[in-house]
């Protein structure tokens, strides 16, 4: 039995797969001694085809790390069933039952028990696009790859130890300059600029960097995302322990970030509001509401031009708005739980950032400073789609991703001509 593969077929005769890929790397899979052959043929055939140029195994290392995953189920299946399986005898305990055995053997942090389990169900997802035979159970199990963890994973480090000891010097060098600079010349540059540092009980006071720990996470917590950063920055316990960091919550520290927050998200619904009586208008789902609601603002002031309008009054009709806003790079959220796509039954009321759908949310508007988001995102795309290996359903899934993009952008274009 031949199976054809462009661009040099691999002979698949007893169990045997050769196969010369494009760089004439040469690969060669042996199963004449295993067991379960019925399987391992069918298998076999599926690898084979997906060597193929744009199929998904494009190298010798990926076609051995999948044959010795589907060699290795081989042998687990013949260890408990004793009876030959064809391809529509399979079941999903033949493949939970495959990843409990391979956990067992393996420690908590293992990547290798995910990676086999992935290399199987991806192989039998493309013979189930081609109704091989699979069981209707078998078809509903492979919708997700595995139940477990997928273990730790631990990169290299991309530089060498010469460069990684002159990052470390060189940063050693800025702490060291900064730590002078405020415990050494701070006081003199205090006194010069006329707020000089007062002494306490007629002493000196000895500045030390400690002393402006809180200052500095005061700072972190006004960052987007900041008081995570600050909770492992500061190797606290949690977020409200960070957020009241330096004293109780008395101290007012979690009600000056609330303020400064609300502060600027009335600034950045002001500044919104400012294009809009500009002519700039909103696209997405969310559109209509915004524009209306501006649009209303702007007619009960009477904000035309040549008119002066009280900034407080316009700050207090706005502020409605500003306590819902949450600012993005692709969209503005004006978050209404009763029309958020983000939300999870029982989860908390308010935006899910991770879970966002900004070309389909009824909260979501986009304007003409999202464009450039858009335009990134769809060379992205379309950067991905030139890759090499891609399988038809990531293709498939780009092409509707790129779609999607590409309707966004033209709803900015269109609500601005």
């Amino acid at each position: 039995m031949e199976q054809a593969v462009d661009p040099t077929p691999p002979a698949l005769g007893l169990l045997k797969i050769e196969v010369t890929f494009p760089d004439n790397r040469a690969a060669v899979v042996d199963w004449t001694r295993e067991p379960q052959q019925r399987l391992l043929r069918a298998l076999g055939a599926e690898l084979a085809a997906s060597c193929a140029v744009g199929h998904g195994t494009g190298s010798p290392h990926t076609l051995r790390n999948r044959a010795r995953s589907c060699r290795e189920w081989a042998r687990w299946i013949e260890s408990t069933e004793r009876v030959e399986l064809r391809v529509g005898d399979l079941l999903p305990r033949h493949l939970d039952g495959f990843e409990s055995h391979l956990r067992e053997r393996h420690p908590e942090s293992s990547r290798t028990p995910y990676a086999r389990i992935a290399d199987i169900v991806w192989i039998l997802r493309r013979m189930s696009e081609r109704r091989e035979g699979l069981s209707s159970a078998m078809v509903r199990r492979l919708a997700y790859t595995s139940a477990g963890p997928v273990g730790s994973y631990a990169p290299r480090d991309a530089y060498s130890p010469r460069v990684v000891e002159q990052l470390r010097a060189a940063a050693r060098s800025d702490v060291d300059h900064a730590v002078r600079r405020l415990t050494l010349e701070g006081p003199t540059h205090c006194a010069h600029i006329g707020f000089p540092v007062p002494d306490v009980d007629g002493e000196p006071w000895n500045l030390t960097t400690r002393q402006f720990r809180r200052t500095v996470a005061w700072h972190i917590a006004h960052r987007p995302y900041g008081t995570v950063a600050g909770m492992i920055q500061y190797k606290h316990l949690s977020v409200a322990m960070f957020e009241g960091y330096a004293g109780t919550s008395a101290s007012g520290f979690r009600a000056e970030v609330a303020a400064e927050e609300a502060m600027a998200r009335l600034a950045d619904v002001v500044e919104r509001y400012e294009d809009f009586k500009a002519g700039v208008r909103s696209s997405a789902p969310g559109s209509t509401r915004t524009d209306n609601e501006f649009a209303r603002v702007q007619e009960e002031l009477h904000d035309f031009p040549g008119r002066v309008v009280d900034e407080r009054r316009l700050h207090a009709m706005l502020r409605t708005s500003a306590n819902t806003l949450h600012v993005g790079t692709l969209n503005d959220c004006y978050y209404q739980p009763e029309t958020a796509l983000c939300r999870t039954a029982g989860g908390a009321d308010q935006p899910m950032l991770n879970n966002c759908r900004p070309d389909r949310c009824g909260n979501s508007t986009t304007t003409s400073r999202h464009r450039s988001g858009w335009e990134a995102a769809h060379a992205d795309t379309e950067r991905a789609l030139t890759f090499v290996g891609l399988s038809d359903l990531q293709r498939t899934a780009l092409r509707e991703h790129l779609n999607d993009v590409s309707k966004v952008i033209e709803g900015i274009g269109r609500a601005n001509d």
